[in-house]
């Protein structure tokens, strides 16, 4: 018998290769199911290689942007002029001695250097005293209901962006003000991103912050410490004092005069008010709603234009 008689049935042997026959017992829907798989084996595989390749392509572009982002949104703020003024001593560091009218509104109580009886205005949010004697006024913040500039306490409280901030900053609201005033556009280094977006957040507080004033000083007497915006012996003779009790609880004073007049205090007398500053005895009456009539004119960092003089 040949050999070819001795091989399978469904195979043959020509020039020492061995040619295997279709099985017949096959069906066509076997043959599609087997190309069928083998077709998705082989897109699988190209799959996996392009998912590769843009998570490769991600990574890469977040590694990127965390070191060329955070140092240009620095170089736009950096164009802000308030982002380059920074705490100064104060003109003068002496107390006055205080005999006017003392202010009580949201549990503190302020002696002023104004012998009138005030006009005082109690709401929700804000106080509003008017000084129409000696053409002068105060406008007082509710601590509890302050949300004008509470931007840095806000980013503190998510978990996800206190990551950014260091132990130093969250530590205290008086800390992470007075990191944001004193922050300058040139600390940021690109070989640093993390540093580059805590000094970008402490920039755009400082910015929110500084407002329309020229410029800022340390000051510390009594019970509170804090910052002083602007200066009451320069035109527009209007101040900002963002203070802080032991509590770290901010109440913000502003104190102006009219815009065309003399000043309404000196630096001596500022720093007696802020001394002056001390729990009250007695408990306020609950505050009425905003008026919008009244606060229309009012922008922050500005002076309510409620006086007719």
């Amino acid at each position: 018998m040949s050999g070819w008689d001795s091989k399978p049935a469904n195979s043959r042997r020509a020039n020492d290769t061995i040619l295997r026959m279709a099985n017949p017992e096959l069906k066509w829907w076997h043959v599609r199911w087997r190309l069928w798989g083998r077709r998705l084996n082989k897109s699988g595989q190209w799959l996996a290689i392009v998912m590769m390749a843009c998570w490769m392509v991600y990574t890469a572009g977040r590694f990127v942007y965390a070191f060329y982002a955070p140092p240009q949104m620095i170089r736009y703020q950096s164009q802000e002029p308030a982002v380059w003024v920074f705490p100064t001593p104060l003109s003068d560091r002496n107390v006055s001695q205080l005999s006017g009218s003392r202010v009580e509104a949201y549990g503190y109580s302020i002696q002023t250097p104004w012998n009138e009886q005030p006009e005082i205005k109690p709401h929700k949010e804000i106080t509003l005293v008017t000084f129409r004697q000696n053409k002068a006024g105060m406008l007082i913040r509710n601590p509890d209901e302050d949300t004008t500039e509470n931007l840095p306490v806000k980013m503190a409280s998510d978990p996800e962006i206190q990551k950014l901030y260091s132990d130093q900053d969250r530590s205290s609201f008086y800390q992470l003000t007075a990191d944001a005033l004193a922050a300058s556009p040139n600390e940021a280094k690109w070989w640093i991103p993390r540093k580059n977006v805590q000094l970008f957040m402490l920039l755009s507080s400082k910015d929110l912050q500084m407002m329309n004033f020229k410029s800022v000083h340390k000051i510390d007497a009594g019970l509170m410490r804090g910052f002083q915006l602007g200066d009451p012996s320069e035109p527009p003779y209007r101040v900002r004092l963002n203070l802080f009790d032991r509590a770290d609880r901010r109440i913000q004073i502003d104190i102006w005069s009219r815009q065309d007049g003399a000043p309404a205090l000196t630096q001596a007398q500022l720093n007696a008010m802020v001394a002056s500053i001390q729990p009250a005895e007695k408990q306020q009456p609950p505050p009425k709603q905003n008026s919008r009539a009244e606060l229309r004119h009012f922008r922050p960092g500005t002076s309510p234009t409620l006086f007719p003089y």
